[in-house]
């Protein structure tokens, strides 16, 4: 067995690649995207657990994956090369994207800009403090999250699950932001044909 960058310099230092660990059923396994390595062989590795090819949330357990996707025991001697393996579609189901602005809604990985967390993202303020993540959804018309997120966060931990009410407060302000959008490239589209 290997680690993830011996495997990583065996197959000519390239990224994306499959990696799984020994004790791992076939269907589980882990697309590294990105190294990091100064003295071989132990580094820091980034990437993806995944399960039939799909993202799944197996490494939330871990602070450093949380926090910068870093993978939990890349430097342990138990990994293997998946090879012919499909890595193109486990990003299809991460709710990760990005945003920082408040005229959109908030995904795992946004930075909050307001607030007692004021510059952490969605995901850690949920694994510190749930009950904040629910208060900023009833109380601030500014806060709402997409949906794949709420969903993930409202199955991830086992001792905390969002009110009905919370939920259906998400709902409405997301449905409500969307049709806020509609209207504005409504808007856009009118002024640009008067405009020609």
């Amino acid at each position: 067995m290997e680690n993830i960058f011996q495997i990583w310099d065996r197959i000519g230092r390239k990224t994306p690649f499959a990696v799984r660990r020994v004790n791992w059923s076939n269907q589980f396994y882990t697309v590294v995207e990105q190294i990091e390595c100064e003295q071989m062989p132990y580094g820091k590795a980034f990437g993806y657990p995944t399960e039939a090819g799909i993202y799944t949330n197996h490494y939330q357990y871990d602070k450093n994956w949380r926090k910068e996707k870093r993978i939990p025991c890349d430097g342990c001697y138990q990994w293997f090369l998946v090879e012919n393996t499909d890595i193109s579609t486990y990003k299809k189901a991460i709710p990760t994207l990005e945003k920082d602005s408040r005229d959109s809604y908030y995904m795992l990985s946004s930075h909050v800009n307001f607030g007692m967390y004021k510059g952490k993202t969605v995901d850690d303020i949920f694994f510190t403090n749930p009950n904040y993540i629910e208060w900023a959804i009833n109380n601030l018309a500014c806060f709402i999250l997409d949906e794949k997120t709420i969903n993930y966060l409202h199955s991830i931990k086992s001792n905390f699950r969002f009110k009905e009410e919370t939920i259906e407060n998400n709902s409405k302000k997301l449905k409500l932001w969307e049709q806020s959008i509609s209207s504005q490239k409504i808007e856009n589209i009118k002024s640009d044909s008067q405009n020609t």
